[in-house]
Protein backbone atom coordinates (compact mmCIF):
# COMPACT_ATOMS: atom_id res chain seq x y z
CA UNK A 1 0.00 0.00 0.00
CA UNK A 2 1.59 2.84 -0.52
CA UNK A 3 0.76 6.81 -1.77
CA UNK A 4 0.90 8.41 -4.79
CA UNK A 5 2.36 11.71 -3.05
CA UNK A 6 5.54 11.81 -1.32
CA UNK A 7 4.39 11.60 2.93
CA UNK A 8 5.14 14.81 5.46
CA UNK A 9 7.27 14.43 7.84
CA UNK A 10 5.72 14.87 11.35
CA UNK A 11 6.94 16.39 14.50
CA UNK A 12 8.24 14.05 16.83
CA UNK A 13 4.54 14.77 19.07
CA UNK A 14 2.93 12.77 16.36
CA UNK A 15 1.58 9.13 18.30
CA UNK A 16 3.81 6.37 17.57
CA UNK A 17 2.20 3.88 15.49
CA UNK A 18 3.70 0.93 16.76
CA UNK A 19 2.60 1.69 20.16
CA UNK A 20 -0.78 1.06 19.96
CA UNK A 21 -3.01 -2.77 19.67
CA UNK A 22 -6.26 -0.29 18.90
CA UNK A 23 -6.45 1.01 15.46
CA UNK A 24 -9.35 2.85 16.38
CA UNK A 25 -7.79 4.97 19.61
CA UNK A 26 -4.80 5.63 16.95
CA UNK A 27 -7.34 7.52 14.15
CA UNK A 28 -8.57 9.67 17.30
CA UNK A 29 -5.45 10.45 18.40
CA UNK A 30 -4.23 10.73 14.76
CA UNK A 31 -6.95 12.98 13.88
CA UNK A 32 -6.67 14.87 16.86
CA UNK A 33 -2.44 15.30 16.00
CA UNK A 34 -3.67 16.68 12.14
CA UNK A 35 -6.43 18.80 13.50
CA UNK A 36 -3.81 20.76 16.60
CA UNK A 37 -0.81 20.86 14.54
CA UNK A 38 -2.02 20.77 10.81
CA UNK A 39 -5.46 22.40 11.26
CA UNK A 40 -7.07 19.55 9.24
CA UNK A 41 -10.17 18.55 10.52
CA UNK A 42 -11.97 15.19 10.38
CA UNK A 43 -13.73 16.53 7.70
CA UNK A 44 -11.15 17.29 5.58
CA UNK A 45 -9.49 14.26 6.10
CA UNK A 46 -12.29 12.38 4.91
CA UNK A 47 -12.96 14.96 1.88
CA UNK A 48 -9.47 14.69 1.11
CA UNK A 49 -9.81 10.62 1.02
CA UNK A 50 -12.94 10.24 -1.02
CA UNK A 51 -14.30 8.72 2.35
CA UNK A 52 -17.75 10.03 4.18
CA UNK A 53 -17.04 12.11 7.42
CA UNK A 54 -19.87 10.02 9.04
CA UNK A 55 -18.51 6.67 7.57
CA UNK A 56 -14.73 7.59 9.42
CA UNK A 57 -17.14 8.68 12.54
CA UNK A 58 -18.57 5.11 12.89
CA UNK A 59 -14.95 3.13 12.02
CA UNK A 60 -13.92 5.34 15.27
CA UNK A 61 -16.43 5.02 17.23
CA UNK A 62 -16.09 0.87 16.80
CA UNK A 63 -19.61 0.51 14.80
CA UNK A 64 -18.15 -0.22 11.55
CA UNK A 65 -15.01 -1.71 10.67
CA UNK A 66 -12.10 -0.15 8.79
CA UNK A 67 -11.51 -2.36 5.37
CA UNK A 68 -8.15 -2.53 3.57
CA UNK A 69 -10.07 -0.52 0.56
CA UNK A 70 -10.96 2.49 2.84
CA UNK A 71 -7.43 2.07 4.40
CA UNK A 72 -6.31 2.82 0.88
CA UNK A 73 -8.00 6.05 0.02
CA UNK A 74 -7.22 7.40 4.08
CA UNK A 75 -3.44 6.53 4.43
CA UNK A 76 -2.42 9.94 1.77
CA UNK A 77 -4.32 12.03 3.72
CA UNK A 78 -3.25 10.77 6.92
CA UNK A 79 0.03 11.52 5.90
CA UNK A 80 1.11 7.85 7.01
CA UNK A 81 4.89 6.52 5.97
CA UNK A 82 4.43 3.37 3.68
CA UNK A 83 5.46 1.43 6.35
CA UNK A 84 3.37 2.57 9.23
CA UNK A 85 0.28 2.41 6.97
CA UNK A 86 1.41 -1.45 6.12
CA UNK A 87 1.30 -2.01 10.42
CA UNK A 88 -2.00 -0.33 10.42
CA UNK A 89 -3.38 -2.91 7.79
CA UNK A 90 -1.97 -5.84 9.85
CA UNK A 91 -2.91 -4.13 13.11
CA UNK A 92 -6.63 -3.60 11.96
CA UNK A 93 -6.42 -7.37 10.37
CA UNK A 94 -5.70 -8.37 13.87
CA UNK A 95 -9.09 -6.99 15.12
CA UNK A 96 -11.29 -7.62 12.31
CA UNK A 97 -10.22 -10.67 11.10
CA UNK A 98 -12.95 -13.61 11.10
CA UNK A 99 -10.90 -16.58 12.23
CA UNK A 100 -7.83 -17.67 14.47
CA UNK A 101 -5.24 -18.90 11.95
CA UNK A 102 -5.93 -15.13 9.70
CA UNK A 103 -5.40 -13.33 13.22
CA UNK A 104 -2.28 -15.19 14.22
CA UNK A 105 -0.87 -15.00 10.78
CA UNK A 106 -1.64 -10.98 10.76
CA UNK A 107 0.22 -10.77 14.54
CA UNK A 108 3.12 -12.26 12.65
CA UNK A 109 3.47 -9.41 10.37
CA UNK A 110 3.08 -7.19 12.84
CA UNK A 111 6.06 -8.56 15.24
CA UNK A 112 8.39 -7.93 11.97
CA UNK A 113 8.38 -4.44 12.56
CA UNK A 114 11.20 -3.40 14.05
CA UNK A 115 9.93 -0.42 15.87
CA UNK A 116 7.01 -2.61 17.32
CA UNK A 117 9.52 -5.11 18.49
CA UNK A 118 11.42 -2.79 20.84
CA UNK A 119 9.01 -1.21 21.86
CA UNK A 120 6.68 -4.02 22.80
CA UNK A 121 9.08 -6.35 23.99
CA UNK A 122 7.09 -7.90 26.82
CA UNK A 123 3.82 -8.41 24.16
CA UNK A 124 6.36 -10.31 21.75
CA UNK A 125 7.38 -12.39 24.97
CA UNK A 126 4.00 -13.12 26.00
CA UNK A 127 2.97 -14.10 22.60
CA UNK A 128 5.74 -16.89 22.36
CA UNK A 129 4.92 -18.27 25.60
CA UNK A 130 1.38 -18.79 24.79
CA UNK A 131 2.05 -19.98 22.00
CA UNK A 132 2.22 -23.79 22.85
CA UNK A 133 0.35 -25.29 25.78
CA UNK A 134 3.58 -27.26 26.49
CA UNK A 135 5.52 -24.17 27.73
CA UNK A 136 3.34 -24.09 30.57
CA UNK A 137 3.62 -27.80 31.33
CA UNK A 138 7.14 -27.44 30.80
CA UNK A 139 7.42 -24.75 33.11
CA UNK A 140 5.54 -26.16 36.19
CA UNK A 141 6.99 -29.38 35.82
CA UNK A 142 10.36 -28.60 36.51
CA UNK A 143 9.09 -27.81 40.32
CA UNK A 144 8.95 -31.38 41.10
CA UNK A 145 11.24 -32.98 42.80
CA UNK A 146 13.53 -35.31 40.52
CA UNK A 147 12.89 -33.10 37.31
CA UNK A 148 15.33 -33.40 34.52
CA UNK A 149 16.65 -30.90 31.83
CA UNK A 150 16.85 -33.82 29.06
CA UNK A 151 14.65 -33.24 26.19
CA UNK A 152 13.95 -37.35 26.56
CA UNK A 153 12.88 -37.45 30.55
CA UNK A 154 10.78 -34.58 29.45
CA UNK A 155 9.29 -35.82 26.76
CA UNK A 156 8.63 -39.40 28.75
CA UNK A 157 6.96 -37.30 31.43
CA UNK A 158 4.10 -35.13 29.37
CA UNK A 159 0.73 -36.91 28.27
CA UNK A 160 1.03 -35.61 25.55
CA UNK A 161 2.96 -36.57 22.21
CA UNK A 162 5.55 -33.25 21.42
CA UNK A 163 8.70 -33.85 19.58
CA UNK A 164 12.43 -33.36 20.82
CA UNK A 165 13.37 -30.82 18.78
CA UNK A 166 10.37 -28.86 20.07
CA UNK A 167 11.17 -29.63 24.04
CA UNK A 168 14.55 -27.98 23.83
CA UNK A 169 13.67 -25.02 21.76
CA UNK A 170 10.97 -24.58 24.80
CA UNK A 171 13.49 -25.16 27.41
CA UNK A 172 15.79 -22.50 25.87
CA UNK A 173 13.06 -20.17 25.52
CA UNK A 174 12.36 -20.57 29.33
CA UNK A 175 15.26 -20.39 30.52
CA UNK A 176 16.52 -16.97 28.51
CA UNK A 177 13.28 -15.71 28.88
CA UNK A 178 13.28 -15.76 32.41
CA UNK A 179 10.45 -18.45 32.79
CA UNK A 180 12.79 -20.55 34.53
CA UNK A 181 15.79 -20.28 36.82
CA UNK A 182 18.24 -22.28 37.96
CA UNK A 183 19.86 -21.93 41.30
CA UNK A 184 23.27 -22.62 42.75
CA UNK A 185 22.51 -26.17 43.61
CA UNK A 186 21.17 -26.86 40.12
CA UNK A 187 17.25 -26.60 41.46
CA UNK A 188 15.48 -25.30 38.94
CA UNK A 189 13.14 -22.51 40.20
CA UNK A 190 9.88 -20.91 38.69
CA UNK A 191 10.25 -16.96 39.19
CA UNK A 192 7.17 -15.23 40.04
CA UNK A 193 6.70 -14.00 36.46
CA UNK A 194 3.36 -12.79 36.08
CA UNK A 195 2.08 -13.30 31.90
CA UNK A 196 -0.76 -11.06 31.36
CA UNK A 197 -2.33 -10.39 28.10
CA UNK A 198 -3.70 -6.68 28.32
CA UNK A 199 -3.41 -5.42 24.87
CA UNK A 200 -5.76 -6.86 22.33
CA UNK A 201 -3.42 -7.86 19.84
CA UNK A 202 -2.27 -10.54 22.50
CA UNK A 203 -5.83 -12.49 22.15
CA UNK A 204 -5.31 -14.68 19.10
CA UNK A 205 -2.69 -15.95 21.16
CA UNK A 206 -4.81 -16.82 23.90
CA UNK A 207 -7.24 -17.93 22.24
CA UNK A 208 -4.93 -20.63 20.38
CA UNK A 209 -3.61 -21.61 24.05
CA UNK A 210 -7.27 -22.16 25.20
CA UNK A 211 -8.03 -24.25 22.02
CA UNK A 212 -5.12 -26.18 22.35
CA UNK A 213 -5.98 -26.93 26.40
CA UNK A 214 -9.62 -27.42 25.06
CA UNK A 215 -8.49 -30.04 22.30
CA UNK A 216 -6.21 -31.61 25.17
CA UNK A 217 -9.11 -31.77 27.78
CA UNK A 218 -11.45 -33.46 24.72
CA UNK A 219 -8.65 -36.36 23.98
CA UNK A 220 -8.01 -36.88 28.05
CA UNK A 221 -11.74 -37.97 27.86
CA UNK A 222 -10.86 -41.15 25.97
CA UNK A 223 -6.86 -41.90 27.03
CA UNK A 224 -6.57 -40.94 30.32
CA UNK A 225 -8.33 -42.99 32.95
CA UNK A 226 -11.77 -41.36 34.92
CA UNK A 227 -10.20 -41.35 38.31
CA UNK A 228 -7.14 -39.07 37.41
CA UNK A 229 -9.63 -36.71 35.51
CA UNK A 230 -12.49 -34.65 36.34
CA UNK A 231 -14.55 -33.48 33.60
CA UNK A 232 -18.20 -32.08 34.11
CA UNK A 233 -20.68 -29.85 33.17
CA UNK A 234 -24.03 -28.31 33.95
CA UNK A 235 -25.99 -26.88 31.04
CA UNK A 236 -29.27 -24.98 32.30
CA UNK A 237 -31.06 -21.83 32.03
CA UNK A 238 -30.66 -19.00 33.77
CA UNK A 239 -31.57 -15.22 34.57
CA UNK A 240 -28.69 -12.82 32.69
CA UNK A 241 -28.46 -10.99 36.04
CA UNK A 242 -27.23 -14.45 37.95
CA UNK A 243 -24.41 -14.75 35.30
CA UNK A 244 -21.86 -12.66 37.29
CA UNK A 245 -22.58 -14.57 41.09
CA UNK A 246 -21.99 -17.71 38.55
CA UNK A 247 -18.74 -16.61 37.33
CA UNK A 248 -17.71 -15.48 40.90
CA UNK A 249 -18.21 -19.04 41.86
CA UNK A 250 -16.04 -19.75 39.57
CA UNK A 251 -13.68 -17.62 40.45
CA UNK A 252 -13.26 -18.37 43.98
CA UNK A 253 -12.84 -22.06 43.03
CA UNK A 254 -10.18 -21.30 41.14
CA UNK A 255 -8.64 -19.02 43.88
CA UNK A 256 -9.20 -22.23 46.05
CA UNK A 257 -6.86 -24.27 43.66
CA UNK A 258 -4.36 -21.75 43.37
CA UNK A 259 -4.04 -21.18 47.30
CA UNK A 260 -4.16 -25.26 47.39
CA UNK A 261 -1.25 -25.34 45.35
CA UNK A 262 0.90 -22.52 47.00
CA UNK A 263 0.14 -24.87 49.82
CA UNK A 264 1.85 -27.57 49.38
CA UNK A 265 5.68 -27.80 49.95
CA UNK A 266 5.91 -30.96 46.77
CA UNK A 267 4.59 -31.78 43.79
CA UNK A 268 4.37 -34.91 41.50
CA UNK A 269 1.64 -34.13 38.53
CA UNK A 270 1.73 -31.07 36.42
CA UNK A 271 -2.65 -30.29 36.20
CA UNK A 272 -4.25 -28.14 33.85
CA UNK A 273 -7.78 -26.58 35.73
CA UNK A 274 -10.42 -25.18 33.40
CA UNK A 275 -13.47 -23.16 34.29
CA UNK A 276 -16.14 -22.76 31.58
CA UNK A 277 -18.62 -20.67 31.29
CA UNK A 278 -20.33 -19.42 28.23
CA UNK A 279 -24.28 -18.80 26.83
CA UNK A 280 -25.37 -21.23 24.33
CA UNK A 281 -28.43 -19.10 23.37
CA UNK A 282 -29.28 -15.69 22.60
CA UNK A 283 -30.51 -13.72 25.97
CA UNK A 284 -34.54 -14.24 25.00
CA UNK A 285 -37.16 -11.95 26.11
CA UNK A 286 -37.58 -8.26 27.21
CA UNK A 287 -36.00 -6.27 24.02
CA UNK A 288 -33.28 -8.85 22.86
Amino acid sequence: MSSSAAPTLLPSTAPDIYSYHDYRQFLRDWLQHLKSEHRLSTRQVAKASGVSESYLSMIISGSRRLSSEQLAKLAPSLKLERSEASYLEWLITVVNADSPEEQLEALKKIQRFRRYRNLNPLEIETYKYLQHWYHIAIRELAQIPGFQLDPKWIQESLRYKVSLPEIKNAVEFLIDHGFLTVDDQGKFIKPDKLVQCKTGVLKPALTKFHTEMLNLAATSISEIPSEERNISAYTCAIPADHVEAAKQILNEARDKIIALSQASETSDTVYHFGFLAFPLTKKMGGDS
